[in-house]
């Protein structure tokens, strides 16, 4: 079964979440006005509450493969990996792997980016559990587009999602007294 787009319904489940995402991290209801958590608020959530999983999914190993989901997916990297014909199967603007989602969690807010940002703009942090979850699911869909489902990279990155849903709960937990925290102390002006 080859991957595919999101139906309406996920898409309007993945914005309602969103919503949630954004109240949680306000400290309040879906429907109440959020206390948004500034770039460098969110680099601190996602250092204590991501960072963690995503370090613990890159230094994961699979018998004969190492960590497929490792490698940062360029089109200069795709070339030395043997796969030059990547991007004609997964668009580049789709592209995801562990070490970009690495960067999302732990690059400081106007860091200098390095050589592999091209002179572009470090990246954002992420907004929410869910929105690293969509990542981690994002890099699934990709290796079941290039391989097939039934390629061991597909089963691989199927795994990885297993392993991340199993501790999404416990982190989104972790996301919302940390962001709680960052906004008392803002409030207290420390």
């Amino acid at each position: 079964m080859a991957a595919r787009p999101p139906s309406k319904e996920e898409v309007d489940e993945a914005a309602r979440a969103e919503a949630a995402a954004r109240a949680a991290r306000a400290g309040g209801s879906a429907s109440a006005a959020p206390k948004e958590l500034t770039e460098d608020e969110l680099r601190q959530v996602c250092a204590a509450v991501l960072a963690p999983m995503v370090e613990g999914l890159r230094n994961r190993e699979w018998k004969g493969w190492g960590n497929p989901f490792r490698a940062r997916l360029t089109p200069e990297t795709v070339v030395a990996l043997g796969i030059p014909h990547y991007f004609s199967r997964v668009p580049l603007a789709d592209t995801m792997d562990l070490h970009r989602m690495h960067d999302r969690c732990v690059i400081p807010p106007g860091a200098t980016p390095g050589p592999e940002w091209e002179g572009g703009p470090a990246p954002s942090a992420f907004r929410s559990v869910d929105e690293a979850g969509a990542a981690v699911r994002q890099m699934a869909a990709n290796a079941a587009a290039f391989n097939g489902p039934l390629h061991k990279v597909s089963k691989i990155g199927s795994e990885l999602v297993r392993l991340w849903e199993r501790s999404e709960r416990r982190m989104k937990e972790e996301w919302r007294k940390t962001a709680a925290q960052l906004v008392r102390r803002r409030g207290a002006g420390r």
